[in-house]
């Protein structure tokens, strides 16, 4: 029996005598103080660190008696430590693996019970980007008998499909197994007896993220005849193969069209509530997504549950560190004690999820510059392919990375030096940020400067003993590899979103590359302003100041908007939007900005600027058409043709109204077109929410707009918010604002080119929300 554990928990800061009853989880880090000399500096978006406690007294059953007990926890960051009525029951170093705590010897059946977590965050830097801190996965308790399943154990694996044929192993402490799979719909398929088996399923639906048939493996537990345990296993029938002529899935060749993004939820901090993760997947893939990377850390499990549902491959990776130091204080430390073990658990939890097709044995990671870090390489590619022989491994290599290290110690300096009273990523001169910034001075010739036989020589090593070579930041060496490295096969791990035109025509012409993952599909904290395009002086510089809270590196927003032009880009290319898509560069920036590597636009999908008239604007227009024709209530300004799938119209007069684009062929004859209008009338505040229907005790979403009297968002006309919720617990309301003194939780905060939302956890039938801005009337949504 499996219990939810999350209620009714008390926290604290350690040293510090208040304490707060919730819900798990919780990111204790975006409850701390933020400020201008937090040791993260903006790697962590200043937030400070601390050391968390957790406490929760409850009362053990009288039938837990004799009992086999764990408790499950799906993540803590970082260093935890767990106790049971005083005593030590376990401890788990790597923030974002799971562990299991026993508790058979610790619980008193038929009392009360206090179980403690502690976990150390107090050392910053530990992480190059936003990781949250405490209990921020959600917590289980495992009931069992004495004769039990091995929870998270039990493997299904397809052997065939065509015939579909699956395999199933069900270990187990006493007992014997019964077992009946189920379909989708929940018909009984096949039934059988023993832990092991191999097993035809007729007329099998194959899963693929076109087609993401699920079956369930439901497992029985009997001893002397009475079931004492069951499980239920969901699983994929899905094939994949790869070699030099590409990836493929269930036989289909597949192009991975793929994005990295970071494990946090945008204005929920590091939080994994289910309804997040999967909303987070619902965009992504409606974006056009079929594959994430997780930079740079083992995913959720609620995450690849949705992945599993809506069709999204995976490339699960399993660290930023291996035992060289990024920031002084990271998991370096620990890597090399607990790496076998971190690789046991994350492919315990990945290895019934179709959506997993891949393992990352790490990002950027500059030992196998040595011999001794392509053993390593070497070593953790044999214990996932001991712990799983299904899956290719990969890993993101930098390959100027490794050329710069070639020879040193470390390039990421600040792992072995201290500046008193600096934090080390706010200086460039002992920088963990060290080749980004170098990318963000070079610009985009950092695509061709891996292309020497040099760079080529030294990370052979390394890229040759990866079933599957990921290359970051090196797309110019993709040509060049049929001659010089003919049986490798290739997947871009990460690279420049406004580079995918020319990245995707490679992907198509050469077999050898399955794919490309962006940085990033989805926003994120931290790394504060790595793809801001600066209007602003004191945002110039790379490193950007307190009170910068976001990357803004994301083709999709913070908040899960998909107005932003690279999303057009993107849909262009990848071949999923047939009409011309129209973004426009903010008109209310009257400075030319600083622009970013980690951005190639800042353009929206609005034609609303109140109080812009006249001002004239850069229009982006994406489409495969040889020609875009660009009208601005109905008046042509101009025909274009069009470049690496995008029209570019500069000099267009902003005139409140309509504006459209025709998109052409060769022969000038119209094809498809689109078009944008302004808001008009008065501007009111607006809510629409995500769901049908809210209930009580599951996240429900709303979109809160700056809306004309049309229904119209307006682009120009932001202003602080304040919201209040009656009938359920406010979690988190924010925009895509990049810089604030205002957090997430307060119920404060300023819309961002008209946008903001708003996450409740309902704890009534009906909600209340009752917003008002500085210069818009309170209005009051009842849902």
């Amino acid at each position: 029996m499996i219990i939810d554990f999350n209620d009714n928990w008390m926290f604290s800061f350690e040293g510090d005598e208040k304490t707060t009853p919730i819900k798990l989880p919780h990111d204790a880090m975006l409850h701390s103080l933020r400020s201008p000399d937090s040791k993260g500096a903006s790697g962590v978006a200043y937030f400070n660190g601390g050391v968390y406690i957790y406490k929760k007294t409850f009362k053990a059953p009288e039938d837990w008696r004799d009992k086999h007990l764990t408790f499950h926890f799906q993540g803590v960051y970082r260093n935890a430590e767990v106790s049971i009525n005083g005593q030590k029951a376990g401890e788990n170093k790597y923030g974002f693996s799971f562990f299991d705590i026993k508790g058979d010897d610790l619980i008193k059946a038929g009392q009360d019970n206090e179980i403690v977590v502690r976990a150390d965050n107090k050392y910053l830097p530990n992480s190059r980007w936003y990781s949250g801190g405490g209990i921020y996965r959600p917590v289980e308790v495992y009931v069992q008998d004495k004769s039990h399943l091995l929870y998270n154990k039990a493997r299904v694996r397809t052997l065939s499909i065509d015939p579909a044929e699956i395999e199933i192993s069900i270990p187990h402490e006493g007992g014997e197994v019964t077992y009946a799979i189920l379909d989708q719909e929940g018909k009984k398929v096949f039934e059988g007896k023993g832990d092991k088996g191999k097993i035809k399923i007729q007329d099998a639906k194959l899963w693929s993220d076109l087609t993401p048939y699920l079956y369930t493996l439901r497992v029985s537990l009997k001893n002397a005849s009475k079931t004492v345990d069951e499980e239920e296993i969901r699983f994929g029938i899905r094939q994949l193969t790869y070699s030099t002529q590409g990836f493929f899935v269930n036989g289909k060749k597949t192009l991975l069209r793929g994005g990295c993004i970071h494990s946090d939820n945008g204005i929920l901090g590091a939080c994994s509530y289910k309804e997040a993760e999967f909303r987070k997947a619902r965009i992504l893939k409606e974006t056009g997504f079929n594959l994430i990377r997780s930079a740079h850390n083992p995913m959720s499990d609620s995450f690849l549950q949705a992945c599993d549902e809506l069709g999204i491959m995976v490339m699960d990776e399993l660290t930023d560190m291996w035992y060289q130091h990024k920031n002084k204080y990271d998991y370096a430390t620990d890597f090399l004690a607990n790496y076998k073990e971190d690789i046991t658990k994350m492919v315990d939890k990945d290895y019934n999820h179709p959506s997993v097709v891949m393992y990352s044995i790490g990002n950027e990671i500059t030992e196998p510059a040595t011999s001794k870090g392509v053993e390593m390489a070497k070593e953790l590619v044999k214990c996932f392919h001991e712990a799983d022989d299904s899956r290719p491994t990969t890993a993101g290599i930098n390959l100027m990375l490794i050329k710069m290290a070639d020879g040193k110690k470390s390039v990421y300096k600040n792992a072995d030096k201290e500046e008193k009273g600096v934090a080390d990523q706010g200086t460039a001169k002992i920088n963990s940020t060290f080749f980004n910034m170098i990318v963000s001075i070079i610009g985009g010739r950092m695509d061709k400067m891996a292309n020497s036989k040099k760079v080529d020589k030294i990370t052979s090593p390394v890229l040759d003993c990866l079933d599957i070579a990921g290359y970051n930041y090196a797309s110019g060496r993709y040509p060049l590899e049929a001659k010089a490295h003919p049986n490798r096969m290739i997947i871009g791990s990460e690279t420049f979103p406004h580079f995918l035109y020319q990245n995707w025509e490679k992907v198509k012409a050469l077999p050898y590359v399955f794919g490309d993952c962006m940085w990033t599909a989805f926003d994120y904290l931290g790394e504060v302003g790595i793809g801001t395009w600066a209007y602003d002086k004191e945002d110039r510089s790379f490193t950007k100041p307190y009170p910068g809270l976001l990357a803004e590196a994301g083709i999709i927003d913070i908040i899960g908007n998909t107005e932003g032009a690279e999303v057009g880009l993107t849909k262009t290319v990848w071949g999923l939007s047939d009409k011309p898509l129209i973004y426009i560069r903010p008109l209310n920036q009257l400075k030319k900005p600083t622009k970013a590597m980690w951005r190639g636009t800042d353009g929206i999908a609005s034609w609303s600027w109140q109080g812009c008239q006249g001002r004239k604007g850069i229009v982006e227009v994406y489409s495969s058409a040889p020609y875009v024709e660009l009208y601005v209530n109905d008046k042509k300004i101009k025909r274009v043709k069009t470049k690496k799938d995008c029209a570019l119209f500069k000099h267009v007069k902003y005139v409140p109204g309509t504006i459209k684009a025709v998109a052409l062929d060769s022969a000038m004859k119209p094809l498809n077109e689109n078009s944008l209008i302004s808001s008009n009338g008065s501007l009111n505040i607006n809510i629409h929410p995500e769901q049908e229907k809210s209930e009580k005790g599951k996240l429900a979403f709303f979109d809160i707009n700056l809306e004309g009297e049309n229904g119209i968002v307006e682009s120009n006309a932001d202003t602080t918010l304040e919201v209040k919720v009656e009938g359920g617990e406010m979690l988190a309301f924010g925009s895509s604002k990049a810089k604030s003194e205002h957090i997430y939780y307060e119920g404060i905060f300023p819309s961002h080119y008209g946008h903001a939302l708003l996450v409740v956890r309902p704890t009534e039938d009906k909600i209340k929300i009752t917003i008002k801005g500085e210069t818009l009337a309170e209005k009051t949504f009842e849902f």
